[in-house]
């Protein structure tokens, strides 16, 4: 055994291998052991600089966090933070990577990074690992974000994993984090967005209570019609009323490959500019038709009694934009389901909130900046 990975080192590992397409719930477990002599006397940068994970070089700003039985015989090493859980850790809370690396398994890795991260970037830290998508290892806030992955833990694994290791330094922190998560997030805006409703109200949220992400709806069709039944999975649905949201992001209605056809077919001539001509052709029938997917579905989910508003990024980015959009939700509720929402709405009301949850949102999106206490690295 080489070396165990702990906190961001073990987060940029499996940010990697989810990345890569491979199942960390199928991983092989092993047992936390104390680094190996070799690695303790011989392990260098060149270690890094060929490692099939990419780890990054160890520096200043980003140590490499290594969990060890005992602190007697760590590895040494600039750079190099060491980490040891003195009461020990449950059974199977160590991965199997290969031969020179193992990481802490996603429901230790969520009770220490609470003593890393604030309070918000933790509970997006648990969308994540719960969620159907992966953030960049490289840069987790603007680099590329991987989507149709397999969830690396689900929001009742950790619960009951920080249960029974409650003893471990801000296990209560994490216990109150998760609480905030919920399962199935298909990508990042998506979880940030679940989010903002999900916080906590002294943490810059909405307190909207548990939220269900991706629900799956059936739609039944009668029996003299055409159709087969089917299933709508809305994006968000709230639990104080059957009202959701459907999140429709940049890239939902190809505008921007479209401009680009455009600007492309300037100049051309002859088959090339009948080539692209196509190609504009097929992106036009494209959005039409999901256009009329969209407001199908909406049809469709209201025919259910749920009613899911669209929510585009011009909805939801710039100083009280969020706020306006979550009214709506919530005279929805109110008019339509004869909902009590005036302890939201109370919320809304504040000024200084509203800058606060737009901040917030703001930074855990691309190009932001962190929002209060330290995000660590995300």
């Amino acid at each position: 055994m080489g070396l165990t990975l702990s906190h961001l080192s073990a987060l940029d590992v499996m940010r990697t291998i989810r990345s890569d397409g491979i199942n960390i719930r199928e991983m092989d477990t092993t047992r936390l052991a104390q680094p190996t002599p070799w690695v303790g006397k011989h392990w260098s940068m060149k270690e890094f600089e060929s490692s099939k994970w990419r780890w990054g070089v160890p520096s200043a700003s980003n140590p490499l966090h290594v969990l060890v039985l005992q602190r007697k015989g760590r590895p040494r090493m600039a750079h190099v933070s060491i980490h040891n859980l003195r009461r020990g850790i449950p059974p199977q809370s160590i991965l199997w990577v290969d031969e020179c690396t193992s990481i802490a398994c996603p429901e230790l890795l969520f009770v220490q990074m609470a003593c890393v991260f604030s309070f918000p970037a933790l509970v997006q830290l648990g969308y994540e690992l719960c969620g159907n998508f992966s953030r960049s290892a490289v840069d987790p806030l603007n680099g590329h974000v991987t989507t149709n992955t397999l969830a690396a833990s689900s929001v009742e694994s950790i619960r009951d994993y920080i249960r029974t290791c409650s003893y471990m330094r801000n296990a209560n922190l994490a216990l109150r984090a998760i609480d905030c998560v919920s399962d199935h997030a298909l990508s990042a805006p998506e979880a940030v967005l679940a989010m903002m409703y999900s916080l906590p109200e002294d943490e810059a949220g909405y307190e909207m209570g548990r939220i269900t992400l991706n629900e799956r709806v059936c739609i039944n069709v009668n029996d003299d019609s055409e159709g087969k039944a089917h299933h709508r999975y809305p994006d968000i649905m709230f639990s104080f009323a059957p009202v959701g949201i459907n999140y429709d992001g940049e890239g939902h209605l190809d505008i921007a490959g479209l401009k680009e056809a455009i600007r492309h077919m300037e100049g051309l001539e002859g088959k090339e500019y009948e080539v692209e001509r196509k190609v504009i052709y097929q992106k036009l029938d494209s959005m039409r038709d999901k256009v009329l997917d969209d407001s199908t579905r909406n049809r469709e989910l209201a025919a259910t009694g749920k009613i899911v508003l669209p929510a585009t990024k011009e909805n939801l980015h710039g100083r009280g934009h969020l706020d306006d959009y979550t009214r709506h939700i919530l005279m929805c509720a109110h008019s339509v389901f004869g909902t009590d929402v005036q302890k939201y709405l109370q919320t809304l009301e504040d000024t200084d909130k509203t800058r606060d949850r737009n901040d917030l949102l703001m930074s855990f999106l691309p190009g932001g900046r962190p929002f209060g206490s330290s995000h660590g690295k995300m």
